[in-house]
């Protein structure tokens, strides 16, 4: 995908079903094996809402052209963002 210029970036689904050391080492891994940038994985769970915010925010980030090679360039806030109220009506 980073070859033809697709924009992507990686989740880890299910990480309510580990506890947080677990999510930590599956997630320096996963990073180590597929040179993925400091941001990826993102441990996501829509169980516990784990990520949410970030994913929105990844989401958000590449239909807008922000997102490069698997990065958001931009995170707006310290939380990693949340969509407007008017982009997720849209979604």
């Amino acid at each position: 995908m980073e070859e033809e210029g697709i924009p992507y970036f990686v989740v880890a689904t299910k990480a309510d079903k580990m506890k947080l050391d677990e999510i930590n080492r599956a997630c320096v891994l996963l990073r180590e094996q597929y040179e993925l940038s400091d941001e990826q994985p993102l441990p996501f769970s829509s169980i516990t809402g784990l990520g949410k915010k970030k994913l929105w925010y990844a989401i958000r980030a590449g239909i807008l052209g922000e997102l490069e090679g698997g990065e958001v360039q931009d995170d707006g806030d310290e939380e990693g963002g949340e969509p407007d109220e008017e982009f997720e009506e849209g979604i």
